[in-house]
């Protein structure tokens, strides 16, 4: 009975489209202005982390950005807007984490649904406060082996749906993959 010799190298199934290394940092995936409609100027503070990729996965990279309590709605809280990429198996992982994501988001929210022109496929929820002025909104896409999440907490001077913060939002995930683009 003939034996396999051993292989030399790992398969890496988390490659793709997408590139861990592409960036030096998390934030520099997120644009100087995306918070613009909601609060002027640059975030008070940004984290940036990484979890380089291992034997088991390709990798994470986020940015935390929170803004003051300075914004166009009453009684508006912090602002925040958290952006996280995963690289994982990009005919497994990602679009199973999608779907799972996807559901969840699906249940809970004021409003849910797909977002078209965003990745490879792309879902976002969104919970109003006071009036429609406050938003908890969160997207997710995935594209060949790199899932995107977005959360955000806003407030606006006039009542705001999940169209039009998709609008806002969608772009900057764009923008994400687009940066991350091998």
């Amino acid at each position: 009975m003939p034996t396999l010799a051993p292989t030399t190298t790992e398969e890496k199934t988390w490659e793709g489209a997408y590139s861990y290394s592409a960036v030096g940092d998390a934030c520099e995936l997120v644009p100087a202005d995306a918070m613009a409609f909601f609060i002027p100027g640059p975030p008070d503070k940004q984290e940036s982390e990484a979890e380089p990729p291992d034997s088991y996965g390709g990798g994470e990279l986020s940015c935390d950005s929170s803004y003051g309590l300075t914004g166009p709605a009453p009684n508006q809280a912090v602002t925040a807007h958290d952006l996280t990429v995963e690289f994982a198996d990009k005919l497994t992982n990602s679009s199973s984490r999608f779907d799972s994501a996807g559901q969840s988001l699906g249940k809970t929210g004021d409003d849910s649904g797909a977002v078209q022109g965003v990745g490879s496929a792309a879902f976002s929820s969104v919970d109003f406060y006071s009036d429609g002025r406050i938003v908890y909104y969160t997207l997710i896409s995935w594209d060949s082996n790199a899932f995107v999440k977005i959360f955000v907490l806003a407030g606006a001077d006039a009542p705001l749906t999940r169209a039009r913060v998709d609008a806002i939002v969608g772009p900057q995930v764009q923008h994400a993959l687009d940066a991350l683009r091998r």
